[in-house]
């Protein structure tokens, strides 16, 4: 089986710089264990609204829908095995477990990358052509949030802030 040719994709290379960014991994992380949200919707927020577009209740649904499944059925359940085999091998000796759990990780960043391919998809079809809105991911990110109920709190709005700011700078540069 040789190595799959991934498309040029924006969404991926901004979701790389933008998650890079000093205290965004942890914040996205965090959002992830305190919510139960996908962080590629978390990020998709942020570029749909670094790119202007502010999401009506619609196109919020529609970017859910288009990567649900695949969400639910192959990223997490990657995500459960690859965090178990980290303190359990299942049996299993350790070097074997580490090189099992190394195929899984590669394999699960292949599942985001793929996840976020179909959301890239989906903001071709936005109503909205964008523009300037400088608030567009914050009030993106909060509609998206809202989802799960609950109220955020100092450290989920600081995160969201967070992941705006740095949004709005890749965008800029």
């Amino acid at each position: 089986m040789g190595e799959f040719n991934w498309p040029d994709d924006d969404f991926w290379e901004f979701s790389l710089s933008v998650y890079g960014e000093k205290g965004v991994a942890p914040a996205c992380l965090e959002l992830q264990t305190r919510h139960g949200v996908d962080v590629n919707l978390l990020l998709y927020m942020a570029w749909a609204g670094a790119r202007g577009h502010r999401l009506n209740a619609d196109e919020l649904a529609a970017a859910e829908d288009a990567v649900q499944r695949w969400h639910r059925e192959i990223v997490v359940p990657l995500r459960i095995l690859r965090s178990e085999l980290k303190t359990d091998t299942k049996g299993a000796p350790v070097g074997l477990s580490e090189h099992i759990r190394s195929g899984i990780k590669s394999a699960e960043l292949d599942a985001e990358r793929a996840e976020q391919l179909m959301l890239a998809a989906v903001i071709e079809r936005l109503s909205n052509p964008g523009g300037e809105d400088a608030a567009a991911g914050l009030t993106n990110m909060r509609a998206y949030l809202s989802r799960f109920g609950g109220k955020l709190n100092e450290a989920d709005e600081a995160g969201i802030a967070l992941l705006a700011g740095a949004a709005a700078l890749k965008t800029a540069s």
